[in-house]
């Protein structure tokens, strides 16, 4: 998966995931967890990371780079 694209049929990531598509290590995706940055759910007893979740970040990082 490249940065910054999302399997278009995948709705929900685990932490290596979505380290992999926002480009950052998981330690920095437990951390926006941590800060309340990012969400992360209970589904069929795993916590993951929503589709929403990823989306919304990187469309905030998209915005920022048209400044």
């Amino acid at each position: 998966m490249k940065a910054g694209e999302l399997p278009p049929d995948k709705k929900h990531f685990r932490v290596d995931e979505a380290a992999d598509a926002l480009a950052t290590s998981t330690r920095s995706i437990y951390r926006m967890i941590q800060y309340g940055e990012l969400v992360r759910v209970k589904r069929r007893g795993k916590r993951v990371i929503p589709r929403s979740e990823l989306e919304r970040i990187l469309n905030v990082d998209a915005y920022d780079e048209e400044d």
